[in-house]
């Protein structure tokens, strides 16, 4: 029974870990478009989001566009350019340990006695993560002839209304 429990706690664990991480970080703009873009400082991002084979490579992506959007709307634009997009999948190895019960039963001079040891038992399972990272631009409608594709906020990300 304690084994059945360890693994579901285990299982449960894994579940709970199909969420996608997000981490979008400001750039300086001579870093990426060079010294001659000052009109683009504050406004260019990168965003590096993860997840692993709960949360397929579509996900990730999915909820990494919802990221950058909200962050863009939370800037106070309505538009964004990708200028850099990249992505990559990995596997590690993962293990855990758990105790399988073995009971051995003594009989001898009429008593009756039951020793119980418990014996660990590893297991390892591949885990795989699929990572998106990407370098964007927040842009106002004016700037959107300048860019060769944008996105629109609208289409990634809805706000919450305060009741």
């Amino acid at each position: 029974m304690k084994n059945k429990i360890w693994i579901f706690t285990v299982l449960l664990f894994i579940a709970g870990c199909a969420g996608v991480s997000t981490d979008i970080k400001e750039l300086k703009y001579n870093e990426v478009l060079g010294s001659k873009y000052p009109e683009f400082d504050g406004r260019i991002f990168s965003a590096s989001c993860s997840g692993n084979e709960y949360a397929d490579a579509g996900m990730v992506k999915e909820e990494c566009l919802l990221k950058i959007a909200e962050t863009v709307h939370d800037k106070g634009y309505s538009f964004f350019t990708v200028i850099v997009q990249d992505g990559k999948t990995t596997e590690s190895l993962e293990s855990y340990t758990t105790t399988q019960p073995i009971t051995s039963y003594h009989y001898g001079y009429g008593e009756y006695r039951a020793n119980t040891t418990y014996v660990p038992q590893y297991h390892s399972y591949t885990v795989t993560k699929f990572h998106k990272f990407y370098t964007f631009v927040l842009i106002d409608e004016k700037d959107i002839d300048k860019w060769g594709n944008y996105y629109k906020v609208s289409d990634y990300y809805t706000p919450k209304t305060e009741k």
